[in-house]
């Protein structure tokens, strides 16, 4: 990604989920790729 001239931003957020009828906290990476000024 270096060599297209992508960065990524990476936003973490909590989320509750549910699994196996058992509400759980997990994390959420959210990714937002953007170019870097030349």
């Amino acid at each position: 990604m270096e060599q297209d001239g992508l960065d990524l931003l990476f936003i973490p957020t909590f989320v509750e989920v549910d699994i196996d009828g058992q509400e759980r906290t997990a994390v959420r990476l959210e990714t937002i790729p953007f170019r870097t000024p030349a």
